[in-house]
């Protein structure tokens, strides 16, 4: 992804505001904490907006309506001592553009500004939605329930397996697509 793309598809909202301002996320975020923005993907092929914010520690809120009912992933993973691990497997999973991404050393040190870092979890926030669309689309209405044995089965070694895990985690705790089924009171009651 281009740093033009990047701000083509990524917009700053006011914290707690539902107004798209037209200042692209990269042109602000070195003033701005918490980092709020939009970003336009879909999932099982209908369009949805993302509304994101990033924290100062790295940690994001993706707000986002599917299907008619709201969901809001919290993604604290990659925030604070989890934050150079998440660098290690980005980088290592690809080629990345340092002037958007900043680097890593041969020594493993990443090399980057705020700015850099910010675009580092930008892209990580579309892979997940984009992991959960393979999800969705792979488990159909099973899909809390692959969330939750992946969770259980899986660690993350590399980046593909740690976007998976975070998506699992997303989906586990906003019960993504769990049903609304309601259910009549079964209680024990002692064999006469």
């Amino acid at each position: 992804m281009t740093e033009s793309q990047l701000k083509t598809s990524t917009a700053v909202t006011k914290p707690g505001s539902r107004e798209i301002m037209a200042t692209p996320i990269l042109q602000t975020m070195d003033t701005h904490f918490p980092v709020g923005g939009t970003i336009n993907t879909s999932l099982t092929g209908e369009s949805i907006i993302l509304r994101v914010e990033i924290g100062i520690k790295y940690q994001a809120v993706v707000d986002f309506t599917y299907l008619r009912k709201p969901y809001s992933f919290t993604i604290d993973k990659w925030s604070g001592r989890g934050f150079s691990a998440f660098l290690l497997l980005f980088f290592e999973h690809a080629e990345r553009d340092p002037a958007i991404y900043g680097e890593i050393d041969e020594e493993g040190v990443y090399n980057g500004s705020y700015r850099n870092k910010v675009a580092c979890v930008a892209h990580a926030i579309k892979d997940v939605m984009h992991c959960l669309d393979q999800i969705v689309t792979a488990q159909g209405r099973s899909v809390l329930d692959y969330a939750t044995w992946f969770r259980e089965n899986h660690s993350y070694d590399t980046y593909p397996h740690y976007i998976t895990k975070v998506t699992c985690h997303c989906i586990v705790h906003s019960d993504f697509m769990a049903g609304n089924v309601r259910y009549e009171l079964t209680l024990f009651e002692d064999p006469e």
